[in-house]
């Protein structure tokens, strides 16, 4: 079919062949309450079995509501009316809501959010459309955009506005919400916007329109709207208290495309306000397809005009016996720009607005002084001899085990049922039918004239299982996709978890459980599938650590554990694999880099790296060996070999000597001495060789007098003495002889 029938005002499908997908999720975002919220669209489209076409132009229509409200089935209509036209047509849900206060009492940098958020979900949508545009069937070089107040805003700006003016309109809000193509999805494919419809809308600079946006606009819009004015002015009307933004309105806009030499469409409507700007949806729905198909066939178009064109139609007609005659149609119209000229084929143009006409519909054309162009129809038939209508086309699918009743429509005096041309039944208006043929009624339609009507093939369904081709168990890995997918063509899906497409993808853990498909086919009947098993395996993960140091001293170990989620690990010492080391801990003694593998049902994964230092003993000796003879009044002095890097205490027998930290000590005291020397860097410690120090020549002084009690005892007793700074030695003698206790 040529263009210059469809995409116009030539309604080429009837709407029994239009195909309606509801509820497609296209993006999941975080909305204005810090809620994640999935984001979807309807679409029309024409019967893929019935149109040739592969790839449609695409119109999305995005509502209106103040970035607050709205909704997606707002647009139903103008969709429908679209696909009917042969085009692909979307309307689509964003995120909406802000704090706008009663009044002019907002937050305009809420408004920035909300109106960014809603250019984002746009851009979302046209690059999931056009990346699955095979799906769809959609021609990614024209896609069209359609808005009514602030979604024609949102798909202006959508259109016209790239990242560095989003983000001076914005105040560089991007820095919060992220780029305008990052939201929602990580789709992407090519795409060309040809043309928007602006119902009430405008972009918030006018400086957007440049000489390399060629993006022609048809614009509808109210002479009074206080919202979003005609020419320029405060978005809502609101300067005090809170000045929201400025706004450029459907005036300005078509002059910036005007000057630049674009094509434009401008309807202005004297006094008509926002809400309501006097245009019926038919006009506004046939002049935005006029305007696109116009785009399609590269013709341009300028057009400024008050109010919408209007044509009717009076007949008369004449029947003779119920069959028509002839019938003269005079074709009238109003609320154009005059003079007007008549047509039935839009090519030839008269002044005669008067029409012969017999059995067919036909086409009347009314075009005003600015070359606007409006068409009506009109069928003559003859209608009083029509045949009967069954209440089913073509073909009627059944399931297994049901039946179906057949009726028909139509005048008759009598009628007869028939199945494969023979006859089953008289005189009734419907039956009820559960055995595959072809059936239709025969009916008197006036004395001696009969009328058969249409034939309607029973065809039985057998139910298949939707999934048969799947294993009832399937094991998958996280961050894996598991997709079972629906064999067949089916009209809808309803998976147990909700979803509703031919196929689900499942790649987390949670996801993990029992699935099952219910796929409806296009005759209604229900294809139930077995359960799917499905189990999601974690992905291997581990990490090592250790609650001690990673240095150790010379002797000492580490003791290092791996946390981890595998079936079994394995340790590595420099990369090579530690025969044995298979369990969560192990105990390390050398200097060495230490990993772990941890090995499961999806693969294995290696752990961090530590790296363990084993720091050697200080060299401890003391210049001085064995017994070292001292008298009274002498002295003697113990050298440690000096070294800047260590630290030194000095001991005698088990006990510190008080500030004893030098290398060297003096002492004229008699006792068994050493030294305790200290890396100063890694705190690895090491006594000295032991030395004694004898008093031989000491002149014997009295024995402190000594109280041992009790006594007797049962071998648990104290000693009672006065200090004193020589070394005594106390030992303790059981009636045997044996000693039984010594010390110094």
């Amino acid at each position: 079919m040529a263009q210059t029938e469809r995409y116009g005002n030539t309604e080429i499908f009837a709407e029994s062949q239009v195909i309606i997908l509801e509820n497609i999720i296209y993006a999941t975002v975080l909305n204005s309450d810090s809620i994640y919220e999935e984001l979807e669209f309807d679409l029309y489209l024409p019967d893929t079995t019935i149109d040739t076409i592969e790839k449609l132009p695409l119109v999305i229509f995005v509502h209106g509501g103040s970035f607050k409200g709205g909704k997606k089935e707002s647009y139903d209509d103008w969709c429908l009316e679209f696909a009917k036209r042969g085009y692909a047509a979307v309307t689509i849900n964003y995120r909406v809501g802000w704090n706008k206060g009663p009044g002019c009492t907002g937050d305009p940098a809420d408004l920035n959010k909300a109106f960014y958020r809603s250019v984002q979900d746009t851009k979302a949508a046209i690059r999931f459309l056009t990346y699955f545009n095979d799906t769809y069937h959609i021609d990614a070089d024209n896609i069209f955009l359609g808005g009514e107040s602030a979604g024609a805003a949102n798909i202006l700006h959508t259109a016209f506005a790239d990242d560095a003016e989003l983000n001076m309109i914005t105040n560089s809000i991007y820095t919060i919400l992220g780029t305008a193509d990052s939201s929602g999805n990580n789709y992407y494919a090519p795409y060309h916007i040809k043309g928007c419809m602006n119902k009430s809308g405008g972009l918030f600079s006018d400086t957007l329109i440049k000489n390399s946006d060629n993006i022609p606009v048809i614009s509808f819009h109210g002479t009074n709207d206080n919202i979003v004015p005609i020419d320029t002015g405060a978005i809502f009307g609101c300067y005090d208290p809170v000045f929201f933004k400025s706004i450029f309105g459907s005036e300005i806009i078509t002059n910036a495309l005007d000057s630049l030499g674009f094509s434009y469409e401008f309807n202005y409507y004297p006094g008509g306000d926002h809400s309501d700007i006097e245009y019926p949806k038919e006009y506004m729905i046939e002049r935005t397809a006029l305007f696109f198909q116009n785009i399609l066939l590269d013709n341009s178009v300028n057009i400024r005009q008050i109010s919408a064109l209007e044509v009717n139609l009076n007949s008369n007609s004449i029947y003779n016996c119920g069959v028509l005659s002839s019938a003269t149609v005079e074709v009238t119209a109003t609320n154009g720009a005059e003079p007007y000229q008549y047509s039935m084929d839009s090519i030839n143009w008269s002044d005669v607005n008067t029409f012969n006409v017999t059995n067919g519909a036909y086409a009347f054309y009314v075009r005003d002084k600015v070359k606007n162009v409006i068409k009506t129809m009109q069928t003559f038939s003859d209608s009083e001899i029509a045949s009967p209508v069954l209440n089913y086309i073509d073909t009627v699918k059944i399931c297994t085990g049901s039946s179906v009743e057949i009726s028909y429509t139509g005048t008759s005096l009598s009628a007869a049922w028939y199945k494969n041309d023979n006859l089953i039944l008289d005189n009734v208006g419907s039956i009820t039918i559960n055995e595959p043929g072809n059936y239709y009624v025969r009916t008197e339609v006036i004395e001696g004239c009969y009328k058969n009507s249409n034939s309607v093939r029973l065809d039985k369904y057998e139910k298949i299982d939707p999934l048969a081709s799947v294993e009832s168990y399937v094991i998958g890995c996280e961050g894996e996709d598991v997709i079972l997918q629906a064999e067949g063509s089916f009209s809808s899906y309803l998976w147990s978890n909700g979803n509703t497409g031919s196929f689900i993808t499942l790649n987390e853990i949670e996801q993990s459980g029992n699935y099952k498909l219910i796929a409806i086919d296009n005759y209604g009947c229900e294809n139930v599938s077995d359960y799917i098993s499905v189990e999601i395996i974690p992905s291997a993960t581990i990490s090592i650590s250790s609650e001690e140091l990673t240095s150790f001293c010379q002797g000492e170990t580490i003791t290092l554990n791996a946390a981890h989620n595998g079936e079994f690990v394995q340790w590595k010492k420099n990369g090579l694999i530690i025969p044995g080391a298979t369990e969560n801990s192990y105990v390390a003694n050398k200097s060495s880099t230490y990993t772990c593998v941890a090995t499961g049902t999806c693969g294995e994964i290696t752990s961090n790296s530590i790296t363990i230092t084993e720091d050697k003993l200080p060299k401890a000796k003391i210049s001085s060996y064995g017994i070292i003879t001292v008298c009274p009044n002498e002295s003697v002095t113990l050298s440690a070999l000096p070294d800047d890097a260590l630290t030194f205490q000095w001991y005698k027998g088990a006990h510190e000597i008080s500030g004893a930290t030098a290398a060297e000590h003096t002492t004229s005291k008699d006792g068994v001495y050493k030294c305790l020397m200290t890396t100063i860097t890694t705190g690895c410690s090491k006594f000295s060789n032991l030395i004694t120090l004898t008093n031989p020549c000491r002149i014997a002084e009295e024995i402190p007098q000594t109280v041992i009690y009790p006594n007797p005892n049962n071998g648990i007793f104290y000693f009672n003495m006065p200090a004193s700074e020589n070394t005594s030695i106390i030992k303790v003698i059981d009636i045997t002889g044996k000693i039984i206790f010594s010390s110094q």
